[in-house]
């Protein structure tokens, strides 16, 4: 998982696919019940952020600037 965000940095979905995998393996190697709960939270979450990646990439890529007109 990543110890800090890059501010302005967006992730791809791919990179926050493997971020759930990962809790969800700690989640597996977690002793108590309160850390597979939060591992398995956080992992839900990153794959949340995942969809909102793929959408962010699906309306960036069918977004068309308009050109600018030479002054």
């Amino acid at each position: 998982m990543h110890s800090r965000t890059d501010e302005g940095r967006h992730e791809t979905p791919e990179e926050c696919l493997r971020e759930a995998e990962e809790c969800e393996r700690l989640a597996g190697l977690a002793r108590s019940i309160a850390t597979q709960r939060i591992m398995t939270v956080v992992a839900f979450q990153w794959r949340k952020l995942a969809e909102k990646a793929a959408e962010r990439r699906k309306s960036s890529s069918s977004c068309v600037w308009p050109r600018r007109q030479p002054s």
